[in-house]
């Protein structure tokens, strides 16, 4: 696998994590996620193993009046 296929997977699993945490947001009820933190850890020591978390604070934003 070349650097620049695996990159692009990288970015694809991470957006694939912003976006369960957009799902989980939303069927929380909220409108936005503050705060968003995305980490990547390596598990596979030397195999290619990555984990995607993103974390955040759902919550619901209102127009001013």
């Amino acid at each position: 696998m070349s650097y620049l296929s695996k990159l692009c997977d990288r970015r694809t699993q991470r957006a694939e994590a912003i976006d369960r945490c957009r799902s989980k947001a939303a069927s929380m009820g909220a409108n936005a996620i503050l705060s968003l933190d995305v980490e990547t850890s390596d598990l596979g020591y030397q195999m290619g193993i990555l984990v995607f978390s993103a974390t955040g604070t759902a919550v619901i934003v209102e127009p001013e009046v």
